[in-house]
């Protein structure tokens, strides 16, 4: 602070206040609330000839409130931290009050102009790229004609040196864009590195999210099984509406989970074995269900199975049968074998034939039920009598 020639006498700064605006990259961020006195104190300091007094007011501010007035700068902000592997700087401009002791009494200086640069330190420990969520343990809580309302357990690591405990997160969760459900969990803690065992609760509704569109690409997301997206949202945590919304611009992609949990690759295929019996002309099949305490049925089959990309049999069925947790053997299913299919199969009799199938199938889950297609490549099928 500057002072007048003619204050050569002792001057104490005891508390300061102030105004300020906070910019990044010259665009206005937002703005500190720091209305409160704050403790500060002085000291005076030698000047150049040319200049008169001077005095270096400092005050430790901490836990100072952040107000985000722009939400595409904050955006700007978060991607420098998480993905730019250096810090930031933001700048600073204030009006500032300060209160001083004097020889002369306490006397306060209102709206003195200050400004500086505040360094805010990266994200470390790899960024947002090693955040690889895991989920299993995987329970459905209640069904409805078009929903699927489940709970799992979510493991991830937490690439950051931060802790944060959030009341209540609310996640999307979409394919391609298209939104298909939502997670929620609550009362979490979040510490640096690994995190275990998080709660989440979600939703599965494409049609009611979505309309048809959301349920055609619900049914594809189901049928492909393959890589999901989770996306933040505005509403993503409500008591920091600022923050969701930047959020949002960053979507986590992660692969459609291992819902069994287990580090098998065998153990992501429904299909674990098939046996082709040639004198009933049927099949039977071992299923491993995703589930660990409910049961799928299977109401509908209409499969075809290829070797060497010649149709070898077909299946049709619409009797329904259970798929209990774990693994199962589905009943004997006619198959209709035609005379080129049937020669092929005969000439594997006692060992195995490999094949791929193509299948559109019925499944039931409580009040829920779907339609969906079915692509398998490699199976093994072993050919008995």
């Amino acid at each position: 602070v500057a002072l007048p020639e003619e204050m050569n006498f002792n001057i104490s700064v005891g508390r300061v206040r102030a105004n300020a605006d906070v910019f990044y990259h010259g665009a206005k961020l937002g703005y500190l609330d720091l209305s409160k006195w704050q403790n500060a104190n002085s000291t005076r300091i030698a000047s150049a000839k040319d200049e008169g007094p001077l005095l270096a007011v400092q005050s430790a501010i901490e836990k100072a409130p952040l107000t985000v007035t722009d939400d595409d700068v904050f955006t700007d902000v978060l991607n420098a931290l998480l993905f730019g592997g250096k810090g930031v700087e933001l700048g600073i401009k204030a009006d500032v009050d300060v209160e001083m002791e004097t020889a002369l009494g306490q006397l306060a200086v209102r709206k003195i102009p200050a400004e500086g640069s505040v360094p805010v330190k990266p994200i470390k420990r790899g960024g947002v790229g090693s955040f690889t969520p895991k989920i299993g343990n995987l329970q459905i809580l209640d069904t409805g004609k078009t929903s699927l309302t489940l709970t799992a357990l979510v493991n991830f690591t937490n690439p950051t040196e931060y802790s944060a405990t959030v009341p209540f997160v609310d996640i999307n969760i979409l394919t391609n864009g298209t939104l298909l459900g939502h997670a929620t969990a609550k009362d979490v803690s979040v510490v640096p590195g690994v995190n275990t065992n998080i709660l989440v609760t979600a939703i599965w509704d494409p049609r009611t999210l979505g309309g048809e569109e959301g349920h055609r690409v619900g049914v594809e997301f189901l049928s492909q099984y393959i890589s999901g997206c989770l996306r933040t949202h505005e509403g993503t945590i409500p008591a920091q509406p600022s923050l969701g919304r930047a959020l949002s611009k960053f979507g986590v992609d992660l692969p459609t989970p291992n819902l069994r949990g287990g580090g098998d690759k065998d153990e992501k295929h429904f299909i674990q074995d098939a046996t082709m019996h040639l004198i009933t002309s049927t099949a039977n099949f071992v299923l491993l269900s995703p589930l660990k305490t409910s049961t799928i049925y299977v109401t509908y089959i209409n499969a075809t199975a290829f070797h060497n990309e010649d149709a070898v049999g077909h299946i049709v069925y619409d009797l329904p049968f259970a798929v209990p947790p774990g693994s199962s053997t589905s009943p004997r299913l006619p198959v209709d074998f035609g005379s080129i299919g049937y020669d092929e199969v005969k000439g594997a009799l006692g060992g195995t034939l490999r094949m791929a199938a193509k299948a559109t199938v019925g499944v039931r889950l409580g009040k829920w039920e779907e339609r969906i297609w079915y692509q398998g490549e490699g199976i093994g099928a072993k050919i008995r009598l």
